[in-house]
């Protein structure tokens, strides 16, 4: 499995430490997300991965936000976007 993934993938994750593992690298990849764009809920998380913040948003149990679209984001997403507009 891990031979799988190329050379320029394994350095841009090492290089890079965002904490992606080779499986979700592998996902998107194969969904095409590497040249799609994403949405800000989901590179809030992966700011906050690379940030080494995670476990800080996983343990939070309430973030209140007043986006004008705040019932649109994830509800598995809005502590990762919480944290980056504190």
């Amino acid at each position: 499995m891990a031979g799988s993934l190329s050379p320029f993938a394994r350095r841009v994750v090492t290089r890079l430490r965002l904490r992606i593992s080779e499986t979700e690298l592998r996902a998107l990849s194969s969904a095409g997300g590497l040249v799609k764009s994403i949405t800000r809920e989901t590179l809030a998380m992966y700011l906050v991965r690379a940030m080494q913040l995670a476990p800080l948003a996983q343990s939070l149990t309430s973030y209140p936000m007043s986006f004008a679209d705040t019932t649109s984001i994830s509800a598995s997403l809005q502590p990762y976007v919480y944290l980056l507009n504190m």
